[in-house]
């Protein structure tokens, strides 16, 4: 007989205790590793000049640990969530990684495809066993909490290091207009802001500490709007209407929504009437941010690399250029050197094909069926982040797996798998009662 049987049977309570010491320490370093995730993988910790942001150094050796411990982690819980990946909708995200992995031996650089597919399935490993251990909220308030201190970092590194919080090239590419950066460039910090936004929204806050909530929400907007990212600022408002519909009584939001559709027709009367003139090509240029109407009739640029984007996709359809090699591509091959398609669809079906796009398509709309059956906080705000985001960025399946990558794992499972804080309490009584 084992020490652990042998201890079972002379202190009937001490399989209990164990289990408890256990479940403690998967609750304590899950919270952890999911709070350590969401604030590094975003978070930029040293200067480099534009043309080698993409060099391998301790930063990336970094972020590689920390996916490697989180694959470790649900490695050492695959028994309890091996199922877990085969069932859906979670199974849409396991194929799509599968598929990921196809892909590499036809990549445009081998090597590169598969050091980030391992980082994918590091997290697609981790997000199951991390709702088998780690109650909800505790997930939930760890992201959200990690996401606040990377925005008040942000802000804090800008002026305190500007030469790692402000980005003198791109300072210079936008005409010498000024955008917070911090801890990443300034669309990318608008997207945590925002991220940050979706993750107070889901937590019971506003219900508990209104004021407080406020304050936050207005951080949120301020930092985006330092950031002068544009797509941000759209999410913020969609995430924002999901809120409102989703607090307040639908008498209210068919009240709201009426005003709204009242003014629009106004609006839109008075200019039929002639009592004002819009130039396209003044609004164009106004919203535009070097006062160029081109920059914001071709989305900062993002049409023509679209175009290019569906041009390479169409010439490998099947298993594209390999996971997470577009950049190499791109950088060949378009005018403009950025590192990916710019719209997280085109990027994925340009890396892993037409299928690839596929199981993204359907993840997608697995999760909104899930909402609208089952509404629930974190997956559904982050569902609109990604919807609205995705349009103009790849906001996830990013190289090294992002803080969004690692959140759309978890919401892939999360209605798939019982809460672990009501698992615990009811498997505890359980063995309580048999002991």
């Amino acid at each position: 007989m084992s020490l652990a049987g042998s201890l079972d049977a002379h202190f009937p309570n001490s399989r209990t205790k164990r289990l408890a010491v256990v479940r403690d320490h998967g609750v304590i370093i899950g919270t952890l590793f999911v709070a350590a995730f969401a604030f590094a993988m975003d978070a930029n910790f040293r200067v480099v000049e534009a043309e080698d942001q993409q060099q391998f150094d301790w930063q990336i050796m970094m972020r590689l640990g920390l996916c490697g411990v989180c694959g470790l982690y649900g490695l050492w819980n695959l028994p309890y969530t091996q199922r877990e990946l085969f069932r859906f909708p979670g199974a849409w995200l396991t194929l799509f990684g599968a598929w990921a992995a196809v892909t590499v031996p036809f990549a445009e650089n081998v090597e590169y495809a598969a050091v980030a597919c391992m980082a994918l399935w590091c997290v697609i490993l981790f997000a199951p066993a991390l709702l088998v251990n780690v109650p909800r909220e505790a997930i939930t308030w760890a992201s959200f909490f990690a996401l606040l201190l990377f925005v008040v970092l942000c802000w804090f590194v800008f002026f305190a290091i500007p030469s790692l919080g402000r980005d003198p090239y791109l300072e210079g590419a936008m005409g010498g207009r000024i955008r917070l950066g911090g801890l990443h460039q300034p669309n990318g910090t608008g997207r945590q802001a925002a991220l940050f936004a979706g993750l107070l929204f889901a937590t019971p806050l506003f219900t508990r500490r209104k004021v407080l909530f406020v304050m936050l929400l207005a951080l949120a907007a301020i930092t985006i709007l330092a950031t002068g990212s544009r797509t941000s600022l759209v999410a913020l408002v969609a995430i924002s209407g999901m809120f409102v519909i989703r607090k307040f009584s639908f008498s209210t939001f068919v009240i709201l929504t009426s005003i709204s559709l009242i003014v629009v027709c106004l609006v839109i009367s008075a200019w039929a009437a002639g009592a004002f003139r819009v130039d396209g090509t003044a609004v164009a240029e106004g919203i535009s941010r070097d006062g160029d109407a081109e920059e914001a009739t071709s989305l900062a640029g993002r049409t023509p690399l679209w175009e290019f984007a569906l041009i390479k996709t169409a010439k490998s359809p099947v298993f594209g250029c390999g996971y997470e090699c577009s950049r190499f591509v791109i950088t060949r091959d378009h005018f403009w050197p950025t590192f990916h398609a710019h719209n997280l669809l085109l990027d994925v079906m340009m890396c892993t094909g037409l299928i690839g796009g596929g199981l993204l398509i359907a993840m997608i709309l697995s999760t909104i069926v899930s909402a609208l059956g089952r509404p629930a906080g974190l997956p559904d705000y982050l569902l609109m982040l990604v919807f609205v985001l995705g349009i103009s960025d790849l906001v996830m399946l990013t190289p090294i797996a992002n803080s969004y990558t690692l959140l759309w794992a978890v919401a892939m499972f999360w209605r798939q798998i019982p809460d672990a804080a009501g698992e615990y309490e009811h498997e505890g009584d359980k063995e309580v009662a048999h002991a």
